[in-house]
């Protein structure tokens, strides 16, 4: 789905109700349209009523179409399911930071980088146990086990294929050298660390180790 989020904004329509409005571009279909994400569903619009403090008598009039993010078969059934799980996230990033809570994602509703990560025992696991959802805050997946701390899994999209990853590592390999007698910054070399671990990421898919 060819698609841009333009913007994404956590608003307050009272009484710490919060909702995350984003605006988001439909290439294909020359429109942008929005987004509002919040107790567990999405909805897109074409006219942002939220904002705009709109008073609106029919709804059916502007939605195109809706969704429930604990439901793992809207993944199949709603055309835009894409872009809700993209905004899904979002919010949670916002709403989990505010009210310092964990939500419980349905499988399908993780992001692609997540599912990755996840083997098909820890799969199964937190089926039986957990009625198949993960908790996340929107930045971290947790993953249960049956002993042990929940494994915490992160969103690697930064680089996206190993190629580009092993690039951006060596890079950053030589960066740490010392050039004109000035060493790089601390920012610097975290991102040196950060690069080695998502190419350790990259070479246990290749591997099947995870």
């Amino acid at each position: 789905m060819n698609y841009k989020i333009l913007t994404n904004d956590y608003v307050n329509t009272g009484g710490n109700c919060m909702v995350l409005v984003s605006d988001v571009w439909l290439k294909d279909e020359n429109k942008t349209v929005y987004v509002f994400t919040a107790d567990e569903h999405c909805v897109m619009s074409t006219v942002d009523y939220i904002r705009n403090d709109l008073e609106v008598d029919d709804y059916d009039e502007f939605i195109i179409e809706a969704a429930c993010f604990t439901d793992a078969d809207h993944a199949d059934c709603c055309k835009y399911f894409e872009i809700y799980r993209d905004c899904v996230f979002e919010y949670l990033k916002k709403d989990c930071g505010f009210f310092s809570y964990r939500f419980a994602l349905p499988f399908e509703w993780l992001l692609p980088n997540y599912q990755l990560q996840i083997t098909a025992a820890q799969r199964q696991y937190v089926s039986e146990e957990y009625g198949g959802a993960f908790a996340t805050d929107g930045t971290v997946v947790y993953v249960e086990q049956a002993d042990g701390e929940p494994i915490e899994l992160l969103n690697r999209t930064t680089y996206g294929s190993l190629r580009s990853t092993l690039s951006s590592c060596l890079y950053w390999l030589q960066a740490t050298n010392e050039v004109d007698g000035v060493f790089l910054d601390d920012l610097d070399h975290k991102q040196l660390l950060d690069t080695i671990q998502d190419v350790s990421y990259w070479m246990d898919q290749i591997t099947g180790e995870k």
